[in-house]
């Protein structure tokens, strides 16, 4: 709730977190959670164990979302041919460290490249960990096909890079 009322542009001195808790304890409302089909909670990875930078999720999305941006914004995005239309990000699963992107084509040409130069910034910065990649199958990776995963896997061997998609798996 309160993020919600920050989004809105509301003052955050009237609604404070600790008066909207209060409200919420007043009139005993709960939040609302998300749960597997069997109660429990599942986490994708076990993040005590895994270390920064082994687990890396990288997708694409469209930059002109009128979901996720005010429509002023969107306005200038969708009426500005010289801006990019698309947002790679490559997301460590364990820091939450991001690495962005924007291209105005989506091709799997500019997916491989992206992806080698984070890698090699990594490596650069003495990140020596074997990091394993995970990306749905859309045309900007590997298209869902088998063998343009095996080319990737054995262009990015020689930096100890293992990519996978997560076939088909919306909860991955």
């Amino acid at each position: 709730m309160f993020k919600h009322l920050k989004r809105q542009g509301l003052d955050e001195k009237i609604y404070t977190l600790c008066k909207i808790k209060g409200v919420y304890k007043r009139k005993r409302l709960k939040g609302k959670r998300v749960r597997t089909a069997n109660g429990e909670r599942r986490a994708l990875y076990n993040y005590a164990q895994i270390e920064a930078f082994e687990y890396l999720q990288y997708d694409t999305k469209e930059i002109t979302d009128m979901h996720a941006l005010p429509l002023k914004i969107y306005n200038k995005f969708k009426n500005k041919p010289e801006l990019p239309i698309y947002q790679w990000t490559i997301v460590d699963a364990k820091t939450k460290v991001r690495f962005l992107a924007w291209s105005y084509a989506l091709d799997s040409f500019f997916g491989l490249k992206f992806l080698e130069w984070v890698i090699v910034w990594l490596r650069a910065h003495q990140v020596m960990v074997k990091m394993n990649i995970q990306f749905d199958g859309g045309s900007e990776f590997c298209s869902a096909s088998k063998r343009k995963l095996e080319i990737w896997n054995e262009n990015l061997k020689k930096y100890d890079v293992f990519v996978y998609d997560t076939e088909g798996a919306k909860w991955k």
